[in-house]
């Protein structure tokens, strides 16, 4: 008797990389599909996600929220060459199930798919570290929200307009970002996080 044919979705913005994972994954074992981060596929309910953070219209951080707000029980794997220790601690955080970085082995990718459907999670070797000294670098859904409204160019005063909240806070959600990120400056923490949020 054949097993069961898990359903996996790759959200990715680059057609060619869809093709690449679709090629590496291929079996009897999966059904795979790929669509683009504006594609109405929040609807679906496969075995996994396999979703990457920078995407154009949108961030993967954004997707994953918007996923896991439609249902707990979504099974999501991050597949990404971003690896900043405050990336680590947001994903974690997240509650995701594995996370894999472009730059490992195609291997890696396999083991942590087949170990995810399979009912585990994965986290690969560039996943897995926690950063120095234990401190936590893990971003708030607010504080990705105020770097969201930094990486638009807004002010201070627009984005406590757009988010209900004084510019005092504003403020001070500023300066815990660059501690958390370790960024000397707003131009800094702009060039750390563009793409990815």
């Amino acid at each position: 008797m054949n097993p069961t044919i898990s359903q996996i979705v790759i959200i990715d913005d680059h057609p060619i990389v869809a093709q690449g994972l679709k090629e590496t994954l291929d079996s009897d074992r999966f059904s795979i599909r790929h669509v683009t981060p504006d594609a109405d596929c929040l609807t679906d309910t496969p075995s996994l996600f396999i979703i990457e953070l920078e995407l154009g219209t949108c961030t993967g951080f954004e997707i994953i929220e918007r996923i896991l707000s439609l249902s707990p029980h979504h099974r999501i794997l991050v597949y990404t060459m971003h690896k900043k220790p405050w990336i680590i601690d947001t994903l974690h955080g997240l509650g995701i199930d594995g996370a894999v970085s472009k730059s490992e082995p195609l291997d890696t990718l396999r083991r942590a798919v087949a170990a995810i459907i399979d009912g585990d999670t994965y986290f690969s070797p560039a996943f897995s570290g926690t950063p120095a000294g234990g401190s936590s670098k893990k971003l708030s859904a607010r504080e990705i929200e105020v770097i969201h409204h930094i990486c638009r160019g807004l002010t201070s005063k627009e984005i406590a307009d757009a988010m209900s909240i004084s510019i005092n806070t504003v403020n001070t959600y500023r300066r815990r970002l660059l501690t958390k990120l370790g960024t000397a400056n707003t131009a800094e923490l702009i060039c750390q996080t563009k793409g990815v949020i």
